[in-house]
């Protein structure tokens, strides 16, 4: 599933990309946080650098929030 988001990131139609991120947010898979911190940081697109930027600051606070759940 992972892979199929990756190929959509690299598609010239904003709404497969747009999908791709919100997709790749809502998944809760750590390994998707530096994919879309590149993509906030480089899609010609701004709105969907902002939508990568939110996507992968929830990933932040999931996995922030797994670790600090679990600490003595």
């Amino acid at each position: 599933m992972l892979d199929q988001h990756l190929k959509q990131l690299r598609s010239p139609d904003l709404q497969k990309r747009r999908e791709a991120i919100v997709a790749l947010g809502n998944a809760g898979d750590p390994a998707a946080i530096s994919v879309l911190h590149q993509i906030a940081a480089t899609d010609p697109d701004g709105a969907l650098r902002e939508i990568a930027s939110k996507a992968e600051h929830h990933l932040q606070n999931l996995q922030w929030r797994s670790l600090s759940c679990c600490r003595p």
